[in-house]
């Protein structure tokens, strides 16, 4: 089990950036929920379950603190697990929509790079033009493949961070 934790002001700033204020030595630019998925980003093997300690001004806990941020931690994490669910099926769309784009533009340049060897011949000018048409082929073919193959990542580590979180214990202890 582990424990990550984040102090905070008041419990608005568990949601809210605080804003930067270099002479009061407030110089957190990020807020609790993000500093608390920055922690478990960090750790070596994801919990699972482990305690997410708020710290706060003692003032400002009440006998139901806990019950209150632990529904909208789940709320928050809840919504924006979806917000990235959303954005991961646009992001494979495009990837595909790109894929059906890039895969006619790469055929079409192979086979005028073929078209153009076998009219000008494979040396000079014949070679450049031929390579040329093959280079532009699978540059089409760049963006469907970093849509498939790598811009997903981000979003589908956002979800794992946010269910982590979402199924940790809140625990609300005094500054």
């Amino acid at each position: 089990m582990s424990t990550i934790s984040v102090t905070i002001a008041d419990r608005d700033e568990l949601f809210t950036a605080p804003e930067l204020d270099p002479f009061t030595d407030q110089l957190e630019i990020l807020s609790g929920v993000e500093r608390l998925l920055d922690q478990i980003e960090h750790l070596r093997s994801r919990p699972d379950g482990g305690t997410a300690e708020i710290r706060m001004p003692a003032d400002q806990i009440t006998p139901t603190i806990e019950h209150e941020i632990r529904a909208a931690l789940i709320a928050y994490c809840r919504t924006r697990i979806i917000q990235a669910q959303r954005d991961l099926r646009i992001t494979r769309r495009h990837g595909v929509h790109s894929l059906w784009i890039g895969l006619p533009i790469l055929a079409l340049c192979m086979g005028l790079s073929t078209a153009v060897s076998t009219a000008f011949g494979t040396g000079g000018f014949g070679s450049l033009l031929s390579n040329g048409l093959v280079i532009a082929g699978w540059v089409a073919m760049w963006n469907p493949a970093e849509a498939l193959l790598y811009d997903w990542w981000p979003y589908r580590e956002r979800i794992i961070l946010l269910t982590t979180l979402s199924q940790m214990t809140v625990s609300v202890v005094p500054n």
